[in-house]
């Protein structure tokens, strides 16, 4: 029988996410544990902006989640919420802290083993993309010299984190990230007018969205026949306005869509093609959600795409407008290649499940525990 811990999630990344990859993936793999019961699991969010955990049964009491103009006062209040936390996760009586993000306020004395995951090394390889590099390395640096153990959620990090760090390969674990088959829902038609290409999240800066708008604008048949669709990564900035018609696109032919994740999928389910031009990630969730709605993919070829999608994507180099605009030709204009690739990515996706990343954590958990108690 499973040994059944205490684990406890830590408020680091829900006073900076509303919504977002990592706060989703420590929703995920809480619910995940409970549900295999493997675990009893308990998030401490504290002073928080987080949309996700509204939805989540498994809160600490201290959870007040500030909204609008005051939720940029939650990064401010994080030294409150390390007093809560310490409060709360005391009476939990936790076998195992978990670390939801880095924290250089907090030495992490205690006798419960501590694991943290590391997501990307993109604020040591790629600085200049960032404002606050040199603080959010300070205190990714304090807090794996705290951490009992650390996952890593591909191959890609692991080496680049073994190369920046100097650690030795058994205080590490590779645990890829997972995604939940998609969820069936009809709304109102939302995308009018032509087909369309998806783009999920954020744009700016190494996501690289500029570079695949310009080579969506370099092909008169893409503009023809095929818009493109935004989901998150909030409303069109005035620049990006700018730029999309400076390269003469229709305003029309490009539209932003909100949040809401059972919209996401409807979206995954009836795009032509999945986007995903970004230069720098630690694993990518959106391409594998994609898949999982028979979405068929077009990624960049950098990083950890080819580790994370292995052969159920078409590849670009992504900085090159005209290798991307070739990919999205190649598979939007041929039926064969893109029902290759949604076979491929219902394969890829189905190998990616919540469930079993939240198995392969849990193991690491338990040899955390024993390595804890031999010390």
């Amino acid at each position: 029988m499973a040994l059944l811990f205490n684990v406890a999630y830590t408020h680091d990344i829900f006073s900076r996410q509303r919504y977002g990859g990592i706060s989703r993936y420590y929703c995920e793999l809480s619910n995940s544990l409970e549900a295999q019961k493997l675990a009893n699991t308990k998030i401490f969010p504290g002073i928080h902006r987080n949309s996700f955990l509204s939805s989540q049964k498994n809160v600490g009491i201290c959870s007040l989640k500030l909204q609008g103009r005051l939720a940029s006062a939650c990064r401010l209040l994080e030294p409150a919420s390390d007093v809560l936390n310490e409060y709360e996760i005391k009476k939990f009586r936790p076998n195992i802290i978990h670390q939801t993000y880095y924290n250089g306020r907090t030495k992490r004395g205690r006798k419960t083993p501590t694991i943290l995951t590391v997501f990307d090394m993109i604020h040591e390889t790629a600085s200049n993309y960032f404002h606050d590099a040199k603080q959010t390395q300070d205190q990714k640096s304090i807090s794996i010299e705290n951490a009992t153990h650390i996952i890593c959620v591909s191959n890609y990090v692991k080496n680049d984190l073994q190369n920046i760090f100097n650690l030795p390969s058994e205080r590490i674990t590779v645990v890829h990230l997972g995604c939940h088959p998609a969820v069936s829902f009809k709304p109102k038609k939302i995308i009018m007018g032509k087909p369309y290409l998806l783009f999920v999240g954020p744009r700016g800066g190494y996501k690289n969205f500029s570079t695949a708008l310009k080579a969506y604008s370099s092909s008169k048949r893409l503009m023809r026949e095929l818009q493109l669709v935004l989901f998150g990564g909030g409303k069109l900035s005035l620049g990006e306005k700018e730029e999309i018609a400076n390269l003469g696109i229709p305003e029309k032919d490009v539209t932003h869509v909100g949040d809401e994740d059972k919209v996401l999928h409807h979206l995954y389910r009836n795009a032509t093609a999945f986007i995903w031009p970004s230069l720098h990630e630690g694993f990518g969730i959106p391409p594998i959600e994609a898949m999982s709605c028979g979405c068929p993919i077009i990624s960049s070829n950098a990083s950890c795409m080819p580790e994370v999608l292995s052969d159920a994507a078409e590849f670009f180099d992504p900085k090159s407008v005209e290798s991307i605009a070739e990919k999205i030709e190649s598979v939007v204009f041929s039926t064969t290649v893109r029902t290759t690739l949604i076979d491929k990515g219902y394969k890829r996706s189905g190998d990616l499940s919540w469930d079993k990343c939240a198995r392969e954590t849990y193991a690491v958990y338990v040899a955390a525990t024993a390595q804890e108690a031999s010390n």
